[in-house]
Order: C-alpha cells, then sequence, then structure tokens
C-alpha cells in the first residue's frame, strides 16, 4: 500500500482530477501488481511448478567430460528454470581448471539447457618442473589428464606460476595455439634448436622450420599449402621463415612446387621438407626444392 502510495504522488494533478471511484479502482490495481510481484520472487520462481528435472550440457568434451557434466547435471538439478543459479554451477566444477566459462538458460517448466566453453589442453610441456597440459593461451592443466596425442613442447625452463605468459615457452605454446586442427593433430613435438630455432616435428612427415615466432598464421597458412603440393612429397623438412616464399628441401628435384590453393585440404601425412629461403625481393611466391637431397635433421 506504501508503494502504490508513492507511485500516486507521481502523477500529475491533473490526473488525480479522476472521480474518487476510479482513484480507488487504480489503486486497488497497483496494490495487485505488488502483491503478484511479491508471490513470484518469494514463491513461485523457486516452486516445484518451476523444478528442472531435466539438463542438456553442451560444449564438454575430453577425458573429463563426464565428471563435469555429471556435477552440472546434479547442481542444475536442485534450480527452478525461472531461477537459474550461473554462481552455483561455476562452483560445481570449480576444480576443473579446464572449464573456461558457463552459460546456462531455463526453459519454462522443467528443462535447463547448460553451455560450457572449455579451455583444452593443446600441448604437453615438457620442463625441469615436469610435464603438464597446457592450453592455447598458456594456462597450465595441472589437474587435467596428459593425452599421449598432444604435441609435446621442450623447454628448459622453469614454469613458475599456473599460466606462462612469456619467454621461449610461450612461443612454443603459440606456436601449437595458432595451427590449424587438421595439422595440430598431426604434431609430434615443438622445440627450439640451436641455428634453427623454432622446430615443429609433424608425424610420419617433416620438419617444419619457422625461424622466430613472428607471423604464425601466415606460416602455419604456407606450411598447409606445401603439404597440399603433391610436388612436395618425400622432402625432410619445410622452411617456413618468409612464408611467401616456402620452400622443400632434401628432394631429388630441381623443379618449383606450385602452392596449392588458399583454403585446401591438406594432403594425407607425407614427408616434407623446407630450404632456407632466397635472400633479396621476392617476387614469385611458390615454394622452392632444393637441387640436393638433404638428411632429415629430426630430433
Amino acid at each position: 500500500m506504501r508503494t502504490a502510495a508513492l507511485a500516486l504522488r507521481s502523477v500529475p494533478r491533473a490526473a488525480l482530477s479522476i472521480p474518487p471511484v476510479w482513484r480507488r479502482r487504480l489503486l486497488a490495481l497497483l496494490a495487485g501488481l505488488v502483491a503478484l510481484s511479491a508471490v513470484y520472487w518469494l514463491w513461485f520462481r523457486d516452486s516445484s511448478f518451476a523444478r528442472v528435472n531435466t539438463v542438456y550440457v553442451t560444449g564438454v568434451d575430453g577425458p573429463q567430460a563426464r565428471a563435469i557434466r555429471s556435477a552440472l547435471e546434479q547442481a542444475g538439478l536442485d534450480m527452478t528454470t525461472l531461477h537459474v543459479r550461473t554462481s552455483d554451477l561455476r562452483k560445481a566444477v570449480a576444480g576443473y581448471p579446464v572449464v573456461r566459462s558457463i552459460s546456462a538458460q531455463g526453459n519454462f517448466p522443467h528443462k535447463l539447457a547448460i553451455d560450457v566453453t572449455l579451455n583444452l589442453p593443446v600441448a604437453v610441456i615438457q620442463s625441469p618442473s615436469g610435464r603438464k597440459p597446457v592450453a592455447a593461451d598458456g594456462l597450465l592443466l595441472s589437474d587435467v589428464p596428459i593425452d599421449s596425442g598432444l604435441p609435446v613442447l621442450s623447454t628448459r625452463a622453469a614454469l613458475a606460476g599456473d599460466r606462462i605468459t612469456q619467454g621461449r615457452a610461450f612461443e612454443l605454446v603459440r606456436v601449437v595455439g595458432l595451427a590449424p586442427q587438421r595439422l595440430r593433430s598431426r604434431l609430434k613435438t615443438v622445440l627450439i634448436r640451436p641455428g634453427v630455432w623454432i622446430v615443429a616435428q609433424v608425424r610420419n612427415g617433416p620438419e617444419l622450420r619457422f625461424g622466430n615466432a613472428s607471423r604464425l598464421p601466415a606460416k602455419w597458412m604456407a606450411a598447409a599449402r606445401v603439404l597440399a603440393a603433391a610436388g612436395a612429397r618425400g622432402a625432410t623438412y619445410i622452411d617456413l621463415r618468409l612464408p611467401e616464399r616456402p620452400a622443400a628441401g632434401g628432394l631429388p628435384t630441381t623443379s618449383v612446387l606450385p602452392l596449392a590453393p588458399a583454403g585446401a585440404a591438406v594432403a594425407q601425412a607425407a614427408p616434407q621438407t623446407a630450404a632456407a629461403p632466397a635472400s633479396g625481393t621476392i617476387q614469385n611466391p611458390q615454394p622452392q626444392v632444393e637441387t640436393t637431397p638433404q638428411p632429415s635433421t629430426q630430433p
């Protein structure tokens, strides 16, 4: 009643000139709305009429997927579709650092949809501190099981804290994190080799020599296009230091390799290699082939 009276004070005086009977009806209507609002917030939205009995969890993958899904389902069944407590869902999976974020939407009367964004490991970093899975943003996922299919990043630098943010170790993480998914799944190791700098070894394929960590998206695009070129089969390394002119080395041929069209599918595992790029002005953006066979320099 007090709320309705305050609302009437804000009404212009001209509007108050209506007959007393209409003023009483208006006051009763406002009081009814206040009462309904109180019933909704204090009872109905947490009542059994909106109790969650079905939970849909999407976006979960990896070795901890079952445990994460189970924790979210249990937390979700304690809510209603009209009162979704996202903070409680986050607490339910606080012990899984692989979970980056959670969003939830209730569907009245009884369904709850939860979408999970994961920070999945892209590699295993091997350092004096041991072996730990690492996400693309440098987050160390100590509690995540190590997948034998992940590439191994080797560094002699000790890791401090729970996230890699700089140094050579961070450069190795960036190389893997920016790799196209189809190529990332084929990587075996990534390391820094004196005189060559960043080197990535492809399973049953060539070395990818990146040089420094600059222009990584362009270098990965060049690697994918050279790997798709039929003329690169049999090479032992691909030099990507100049992504406009990648070179496949270790082939007994002097022919020039034409680049595959941008976006072409990566060829099936075929050994390939890259030679050091020629100096001078770049005029023909095509991968070059070394004139003499080169021994494999796989680590």
